[in-house]
Protein backbone atom coordinates (compact mmCIF):
# COMPACT_ATOMS: atom_id res chain seq x y z
CA UNK A 1 0.00 0.00 0.00
CA UNK A 2 1.48 3.42 -0.71
CA UNK A 3 0.44 6.62 -0.36
CA UNK A 4 1.38 9.76 -2.18
CA UNK A 5 1.85 13.51 -0.75
CA UNK A 6 2.56 15.27 -3.78
CA UNK A 7 3.92 19.03 -3.50
CA UNK A 8 4.47 19.54 -7.12
CA UNK A 9 3.69 23.17 -8.15
CA UNK A 10 3.39 22.52 -12.70
CA UNK A 11 6.37 23.27 -14.31
CA UNK A 12 8.29 25.33 -11.68
CA UNK A 13 8.97 22.02 -10.52
CA UNK A 14 8.41 20.19 -6.67
CA UNK A 15 8.75 17.37 -4.59
CA UNK A 16 6.76 14.20 -4.19
CA UNK A 17 6.72 11.48 -0.69
CA UNK A 18 5.55 8.42 -1.40
CA UNK A 19 5.25 5.92 1.40
CA UNK A 20 5.47 2.49 1.04
CA UNK A 21 4.62 -0.13 3.52
CA UNK A 22 4.70 -3.23 1.35
CA UNK A 23 6.18 -5.31 -1.62
CA UNK A 24 3.74 -3.93 -4.32
CA UNK A 25 5.89 -2.07 -6.82
CA UNK A 26 5.11 1.19 -6.47
CA UNK A 27 4.86 4.53 -8.86
CA UNK A 28 6.61 6.62 -7.41
CA UNK A 29 6.91 9.30 -9.84
CA UNK A 30 4.67 9.52 -12.68
CA UNK A 31 5.57 11.96 -15.80
CA UNK A 32 2.23 11.86 -17.41
CA UNK A 33 2.04 15.04 -19.58
CA UNK A 34 5.39 16.42 -19.45
CA UNK A 35 8.89 15.50 -19.40
CA UNK A 36 10.38 15.77 -15.85
CA UNK A 37 13.80 16.12 -14.64
CA UNK A 38 14.52 14.29 -11.32
CA UNK A 39 17.27 16.12 -9.45
CA UNK A 40 17.03 14.46 -5.90
CA UNK A 41 15.93 10.88 -4.96
CA UNK A 42 16.20 10.19 -1.30
CA UNK A 43 14.51 7.08 0.40
CA UNK A 44 13.93 6.88 4.55
CA UNK A 45 12.83 3.91 6.78
CA UNK A 46 11.56 3.58 9.72
CA UNK A 47 12.01 -0.28 9.88
CA UNK A 48 13.89 -2.19 12.16
CA UNK A 49 15.60 -4.37 9.76
CA UNK A 50 17.46 -3.13 6.54
CA UNK A 51 15.56 -3.53 3.16
CA UNK A 52 16.35 -3.72 -0.70
CA UNK A 53 14.87 -0.98 -2.86
CA UNK A 54 14.92 -1.95 -6.49
CA UNK A 55 14.65 1.00 -8.55
CA UNK A 56 12.97 0.56 -12.09
CA UNK A 57 11.29 2.93 -15.07
CA UNK A 58 8.59 1.69 -16.73
CA UNK A 59 6.75 2.69 -20.36
CA UNK A 60 3.70 1.88 -18.30
CA UNK A 61 4.11 -1.81 -20.03
CA UNK A 62 7.97 -3.19 -19.39
CA UNK A 63 9.47 -1.98 -16.17
CA UNK A 64 13.63 -1.78 -16.92
CA UNK A 65 15.30 -2.66 -13.26
CA UNK A 66 17.62 0.33 -12.90
CA UNK A 67 19.30 -0.96 -9.79
CA UNK A 68 18.97 -2.22 -6.49
CA UNK A 69 19.73 -0.11 -3.09
CA UNK A 70 20.35 -1.08 0.38
CA UNK A 71 18.25 1.00 2.80
CA UNK A 72 19.34 0.54 6.48
CA UNK A 73 17.50 0.48 9.20
CA UNK A 74 16.44 3.65 10.23
CA UNK A 75 17.61 5.45 7.14
CA UNK A 76 16.98 9.05 8.00
CA UNK A 77 15.31 8.76 10.31
CA UNK A 78 16.60 7.70 13.63
CA UNK A 79 19.42 10.21 13.66
CA UNK A 80 22.16 7.84 12.97
CA UNK A 81 21.57 7.02 9.91
CA UNK A 82 21.09 9.31 6.64
CA UNK A 83 18.39 8.93 4.17
CA UNK A 84 20.08 6.67 1.38
CA UNK A 85 21.00 8.91 -1.98
CA UNK A 86 19.52 7.04 -4.70
CA UNK A 87 21.21 9.41 -6.96
CA UNK A 88 24.62 8.59 -5.56
CA UNK A 89 23.84 5.18 -5.28
CA UNK A 90 23.02 4.85 -9.17
CA UNK A 91 26.01 7.15 -10.04
CA UNK A 92 25.87 5.20 -13.68
CA UNK A 93 21.76 6.12 -14.29
CA UNK A 94 22.17 10.03 -13.17
CA UNK A 95 25.09 11.07 -16.01
CA UNK A 96 24.02 14.24 -17.36
CA UNK A 97 24.77 17.62 -15.87
CA UNK A 98 22.86 21.00 -15.54
CA UNK A 99 24.44 24.05 -16.08
CA UNK A 100 25.51 23.89 -12.17
CA UNK A 101 27.03 20.89 -12.51
CA UNK A 102 24.72 18.84 -10.98
CA UNK A 103 23.75 15.15 -11.88
CA UNK A 104 19.61 14.43 -12.93
CA UNK A 105 17.88 12.29 -14.71
CA UNK A 106 15.62 12.79 -17.34
CA UNK A 107 11.94 10.83 -17.40
CA UNK A 108 9.44 11.00 -20.88
CA UNK A 109 6.34 11.73 -21.08
CA UNK A 110 4.06 8.76 -20.39
CA UNK A 111 7.34 6.73 -18.60
CA UNK A 112 6.96 6.43 -14.78
CA UNK A 113 9.73 5.77 -12.18
CA UNK A 114 9.05 2.42 -10.01
CA UNK A 115 9.84 1.60 -6.51
CA UNK A 116 9.32 -2.08 -5.16
CA UNK A 117 10.86 -2.93 -1.53
CA UNK A 118 11.55 -6.18 -0.02
CA UNK A 119 8.78 -7.47 2.65
CA UNK A 120 8.96 -4.62 5.26
CA UNK A 121 7.97 -5.21 8.43
CA UNK A 122 4.59 -4.76 9.79
CA UNK A 123 3.21 -0.88 10.59
CA UNK A 124 7.28 -0.06 9.52
CA UNK A 125 7.20 1.90 6.20
CA UNK A 126 9.90 2.93 3.43
CA UNK A 127 9.42 6.77 2.27
CA UNK A 128 10.61 7.88 -1.06
CA UNK A 129 11.43 11.49 -1.77
CA UNK A 130 11.67 12.79 -5.34
CA UNK A 131 12.46 16.15 -5.89
CA UNK A 132 12.77 17.44 -9.68
CA UNK A 133 10.47 19.50 -12.14
CA UNK A 134 10.14 20.76 -15.88
CA UNK A 135 13.31 18.61 -17.83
Amino acid sequence: MATDLKFFTGLAGGSQVTQIADTTATDVYDVATVDRRISNFLISSDDTSDQTATISISDGTTANILGKVTIPDGAGTNGTDAAVDIKASLATIFTELDNAGNKYLDIPTGWKLVVTMGAVTADKKIMVNIIGGAA
